[in-house]
């Protein structure tokens, strides 16, 4: 009480006379945007905590001292627990004198966490989750947590990625990536973002943004535009408050009625192949489409408008809206040459 009395507690989680907030490095997301920071009693903290001097040999783990405290030891691996080339992602492992060799009264998180030296078969090292790379100047990139990551239509990808990307849109000011199951029982992923104020931002603009910047295993199946995030009185985004997003009424700006008979019979050709209910923002591998099914459709394809139509360029513009206007296009020029 006394101690409470003497550095003004108020709040079990804070206190009143801390006068400036050191912010490591790490992803500072909305704290960013708070208006109540007096942002000229916040310290960002850039100190280099480690630059070893790595050697590639993807033979075995090679430990590389940090120059801040030659007590803790560094190694990057791969899935195998072999050390992976510079570039290269891999896991942060953390060993030395100063690890400890388990959690307190939790075996299992020690068993998961803590294991032998692969190296030496000795010492326990501490698995970070973290997933990272060596930059060729030996700093160490952070690439989001292991944990965190998903696997789409065979492809790992982290949310946190998508986020980002989602974020550089012009008009994007805040953006959140979730990850479901569809009725199919495949991981997708859903997107929320806000828009900046004044901004006239869709969710159909959004999608095709994405669809120009990543692959198609990262654009989201749905995305969905909010005024703001829900947030719990942490100041954290309350997912449980998030409104649920209908994956088969997803974006239907553009109603099938409005599509000409060119856009629906390309509907109908792409919806037969895949077996699945199609509109204008879907992607036709995003909605499960392979290399085979994708020759059925050209064939059908050619079909509609003639040879010219090739795979190349359907790979090229697997997007449904984008596809239509290639195939138009294609029917346009045959009427031409009639």
């Amino acid at each position: 009480l006394e101690l409470c009395q003497a550095y003004q507690f108020t709040h079990k989680n804070s206190a009143q006379s801390v006068s400036y907030l050191s912010v490591p490095g790490h992803r500072s997301g909305r704290f960013m945007n708070s208006p109540l920071i007096d942002w000229d009693r916040v310290k960002f903290d850039f100190t280099q905590t480690a630059n070893p001097d790595y050697s590639q040999n993807a033979n075995s783990v090679h430990w590389k001292a940090s120059p801040a405290d030659p007590s803790f030891m560094a190694a990057v691996v791969d899935e195998r627990m072999k050390a992976v080339p510079i570039g290269v992602p891999g896991e942060l492992l953390i060993g030395g004198t100063k690890i400890v060799q388990g959690y307190l009264n939790d075996p299992e998180q020690s068993r998961k966490h803590f294991i032998p030296d692969p190296a030496t078969s000795g010492a326990a090292v501490f698995r970070t989750g973290d997933r990272v790379r060596i930059r060729s100047d030996g700093q160490l990139e952070f690439h989001g947590r292991l944990d965190d990551q998903v696997k789409i239509r065979g492809f790992r990808t982290e949310p946190a990625e998508v986020e980002s990307v989602l974020g550089s849109h012009p008009d994007v000011a805040d953006a959140l990536v979730t990850v479901a199951v569809d009725e199919h029982g495949d991981t997708t992923l859903n997107a929320y973002v806000v828009g900046k104020p004044g901004s006239n931002i869709s969710s159909t603009t959004v999608m095709k943004y994405m669809r120009q910047q990543v692959p198609f295993y990262q654009v989201p199946q749905a995305i969905q535009v909010l005024d703001r995030f829900p947030l719990n009185r942490n100041g954290k985004v309350d997912h449980s408050m998030l409104p649920a997003i209908n994956l088969r009424t997803r974006i239907h700006e553009t109603a099938v009625e409005h599509i000409d008979e060119v856009g629906r019979s390309v509907i109908a050709i792409v919806g037969e192949a895949l077996g699945a209910e199609v509109c204008l923002s879907d992607d036709f591998f995003a909605l499960g489409g392979d290399s085979l099914s994708a020759m059925r459709v050209v064939v059908r394809i050619q079909e509609l408008c003639g040879p010219a139509f090739t795979i190349i360029e359907f790979f090229d513009h697997s997007g449904i809206e984008a596809l239509i206007e290639r195939v138009r296009l294609h029917m346009e020029s045959v009427e031409t040459e009639e």
